[in-house]
């Protein structure tokens, strides 16, 4: 047998499974594996790299919404407000006319009442009223006092004199907020003096 058929012969073969079980390389599959495992962790790299590339643009597109949404809230506020409180405030002469006018100037003017609430109610702006007797000073302004005699009655709700009035837009901070709290009158306790107190007994 000649060198060429001693190198390619079964030691030779033998020799090569050795040479790649030292080198922590399975049997029969050779350098391609090595290969294979090195692209599959750079594409695992590269995967991670792009997912904390998206959580971070995720995070700025946040943050400049947020941003966009507070400059879109100011400048509702600061452009129209002002014109919805000179609305309100027509609503409310108007509304205060309506019965103390002959009946066709009345019906003018509750025309134009209607139409003042629903440009409010166009721009998101609606007319309330609290429930019950009790003062919400968040949402109601008391503008006078009745007195009476019951104590039980003190600080409760007389009468109403003009509704609130609040707007409603996207937003937390702007979402319910009152533009103009309903007007009413409360109770306020005044003592019997002690001479119709012993009159009564």
């Amino acid at each position: 047998m000649d060198e060429a058929q001693a190198e390619t012969g079964p030691g030779a073969a033998a020799g090569d499974l050795a040479g790649e079980a030292e080198a922590g390389i399975p049997a029969g599959e050779g350098p391609g594996a090595a290969e294979i495992l090195a692209e599959l962790r750079e594409l695992r790299e590269c995967f991670d790299s792009k997912i904390r590339y998206d959580q971070a643009k995720e995070r700025q597109i946040d943050v400049l919404h947020e941003e966009l949404q507070g400059y879109r809230q100011g400048l509702y506020q600061q452009i129209m407000m002002p014109v919805m409180a000179d609305l309100i405030s027509i609503y409310d002469e108007a509304a205060g006319l309506v019965n103390g006018l002959p009946p066709a100037s009345a019906e003018s003017v509750a025309f134009l009442v209607e139409t003042v609430e629903m440009v409010l109610e166009r721009y998101e702006v609606t007319r309330f009223t609290c429930e019950g007797d009790a003062i919400d000073r968040s949402r109601q302004k008391v503008i006078d006092t009745e007195p009476t005699a019951a104590a039980e009655l003190a600080k409760r709700l007389a009468r109403r004199v003009r509704p609130g009035f609040e707007v409603k837009v996207p937003g937390p901070e702007m979402k319910g907020k009152v533009i103009r709290p309903e007007w009413v009158v409360a109770y306020r306790h005044v003592p019997e003096p002690e001479s119709l107190q012993a009159a009564e007994d």
